[in-house]
């Protein structure tokens, strides 16, 4: 399984309103519009890496809802993984194989 976290290296100037947030890399000099959930799924991520599970179950939280009030709500895994391996390509996250702690 992947585990995802923010990237190692290189600061990230954030700029949030709305729910929807821009960021900006210092190392590479680029910039990143992210959408509402863009914006929840990389505040969910830290330096501890976090499996889709964990990550599906903070953006719920996020919502104000937990796994057994979004059956057929909010985002699925797919779209979590997409978006996830989306921060990957652009460095803002890193990824790696490991079992998600219990």
């Amino acid at each position: 399984m992947l585990l995802y976290r923010k990237a190692s290296t290189g600061n990230v100037l954030a700029l949030e309103w709305d729910g929807e947030q821009l960021l900006y890399q210092l190392a590479s000099g680029e910039t990143h519009y992210l959408n509402g959930l863009g914006a929840i799924v990389f505040a969910c991520l830290g330096e501890n890496p976090l499996g889709l599970s964990e990550v599906r179950r903070r953006v719920l939280a996020e919502a104000g809802m937990d796994e057994g009030d979004a059956a057929g709500q909010g985002p699925g895994d797919a779209e979590l993984k997409g978006v996830l391996d989306r921060f990957v390509e652009l460095g803002l996250a890193d990824s790696e194989s490991g079992s998600e702690p219990l």
